[in-house]
């Protein structure tokens, strides 16, 4: 079976009680070094979600890939609209690829340590979301 990134009709996926899983990276995005230039990656997705995922720390890999290889390129997730983490209270950032998505719905809630870094204006994160409409932290509007 092809990376998910690879998979041209998956439109959704969900993500949920993986207690064993503490990083997410370039494998599950499926980046790899022989990767096209120009390749999209989730080139029909729209709704991602992360739940109960205790364990999970770091979501990682395109920041590396990126310096590693200037030439790199690749779209990711470029019809991404909804986006929610939901108890994941070990995860510490967001991926810098979502500010060139066209999110529209970010919903995060039992994540003490991403909450803290999505808060409007002084948050790590914050740059990287602050052009999504509809945003809920702990279910709240930002």
């Amino acid at each position: 079976m092809p990376p998910l990134g690879k998979l041209p009709l998956l439109k959704s996926l969900t993500i949920k009680f993986s207690y064993g899983l503490k990083k997410a990276g370039v494998e599950f995005l499926g980046i790899e070094s022989k990767n096209k230039k120009d390749d999209i990656l989730f080139p029909n997705f729209k709704t991602l979600l992360f739940v109960n995922l205790g364990e999970w720390e770091e979501w990682i890999g395109i920041g590396e890939m990126k310096a590693a290889e200037e030439h790199w390129r690749s779209t990711i997730m470029p019809w991404l609209q909804v986006l929610r983490i939901s108890n994941c209270p070990k995860l510490k950032s967001l991926l810098d690829f979502l500010c060139t998505t066209p999110l529209k719905d970010l919903e995060i809630d039992r994540s003490p340590i991403l909450s803290q870094s999505c808060q409007r204006g002084i948050g790590e994160d914050w740059l990287k979301i602050s052009h999504i409409p509809n945003i809920q932290i702990d279910f709240e509007h930002v």
